[in-house]
């Protein structure tokens, strides 16, 4: 088994969570000059999402509500990123939040 395989394997064992802290890790360890370029389809559906945007047609959620309410379904807390990597958040501030505000 090559080592990515094992990797692969050793994390779909953690919890969904857990799962998404490791993505979000990985994600950050990619330089951005190194991305790939986007394929034509996406580029023409942000087109599109950018010109709702732009009309008013669309409104928008925060990423800290979309990504506090997503792990909030699967029972995780919000990591955040800082120069000495992923620290988890502290509980307080997510008891404080607004249930409407993650409710939208």
């Amino acid at each position: 088994m090559s080592t990515v395989e094992s990797l692969l394997a050793d994390a779909a064992q953690l919890p969904v969570a857990e799962r998404i802290r490791l993505i979000e890790a990985i994600w950050e360890t990619l330089p951005d000059g190194d991305l790939p370029p986007q394929s034509e389809e996406w580029i023409a559906e942000i087109q599109r999402r950018s010109a709702k945007i732009d009309s008013g047609s669309m409104e928008t959620v925060p990423w800290e509500q979309v990504q506090a309410e997503a792990l909030r379904r699967v029972g995780g807390t919000v990591p955040s990123f800082s120069e000495d990597g992923f620290v988890e958040l502290a509980e307080e501030r997510f008891r404080t939040l607004d249930a409407e505000e993650c409710e939208g």
